[in-house]
């Protein structure tokens, strides 16, 4: 296989959330929706929940300096203005593979995001907070809306395992109240006292399915029990999978997004690296496919 023809690509996970990850300062890898959509076919592609493309040419002269560009894309081939699973994967590959060093800043539709390798496996990376959290009714529940970078609606239930995740999220993820967008929908149990940690149970759009964590779910869900339960930080959460995962909160005042810091911890791994054959007939997006 020509090199010219073939583009290295890491498979990593953030707590079982996975990702195609690659390095495309220069501009390789193309960015196309039917491209996205096979390299993230678990059947006819590599096989994950979408595809993370980084950069180290900054795209943005406004932001600071030292960032790492970061585009985030889901596996039906639409944009993500923000990922935090992708993030701690960026991270650990911007460090690994590109010689960015343990605290990589990357610039994101959501702004600059400062993240940290603390361990072998283990980020923590600063998560957005966009607008004012506030309470809704939708489809019948008593729910929470909050944008960590990805509108995401938080419902508190009582057994998390009887969920109909496929069902009750998917009616809520396209429910008009939401449109023309929609939502990612993260079900939580709330505990009685904070202790242990929250179960969580996310649909994300994009997916069009429950995944096994969703990072700025994660986040959204600690920001809704900071609000309305009163949670103090870190509060801790636990995935479907079982992964635990940290979300603390720096200088909370009022709890608006200008006054205080949003962070979210949690492991992020490489699981193999390969290369993808960009001539190959099943990678090469259909609109330059020959007739």
């Amino acid at each position: 296989m020509s090199s010219a023809l073939a583009h290295k690509f890491i498979k990593m996970h953030g707590a079982g959330n996975d990702f195609v990850v690659c390095d495309n300062t220069y501009g390789m890898c193309p960015c196309e929706p039917c491209f996205v959509r096979v390299i993230c076919d678990r059947r006819r592609g590599i096989g994950a929940d979408g595809l993370v493309l980084l950069s180290s040419r900054r795209a943005s002269q406004s932001s600071s300096g030292g960032c790492v560009q970061v585009k985030f894309f889901n596996c039906d081939g639409t944009v993500a203005d923000m990922c935090g699973n992708g993030l701690r994967c960026a991270a650990v590959f911007a460090r690994n593979h590109m010689g960015m060093g343990d605290s990589p800043v990357f610039a994101t539709a959501s702004g600059d995001l400062h993240t940290k390798v603390i361990a072998e496996g283990l980020v923590r990376i600063q998560i957005p907070l966009l607008g004012e959290p506030r309470k809704i009714d939708i489809c019948n529940h008593s729910a929470f809306l909050v944008n960590t970078g990805v509108p995401h609606v938080v419902i508190p239930c009582g057994d998390i395992l009887s969920v109909d995740i496929k069902k009750e999220g998917r009616a809520i993820r396209n429910s008009t109240l939401l449109a023309p967008e929609g939502a990612n929908v993260n079900f939580i149990c709330v505990p009685e006292k904070q202790g242990g940690p929250v179960r969580i149970r996310t649909y994300e759009r994009g997916v069009e399915a429950e995944t096994s964590a969703c990072g700025t779910g994660i986040a959204a869900a600690a920001v809704a029990l900071k609000i309305f339960w009163s949670f103090s930080s870190p509060v801790e959460f636990l995935t479907i999978g079982d992964d635990l995962l940290r979300v603390e909160f720096c200088g909370c005042g009022a709890l608006l997004p200008e006054s205080f810091e949003l962070f979210l911890t949690g492991p992020a791994v490489e699981v193999f690296s390969a290369e993808i054959n960009l001539a190959s007939e099943a990678f090469i997006p259909f609109s330059l496919q020959r007739s």
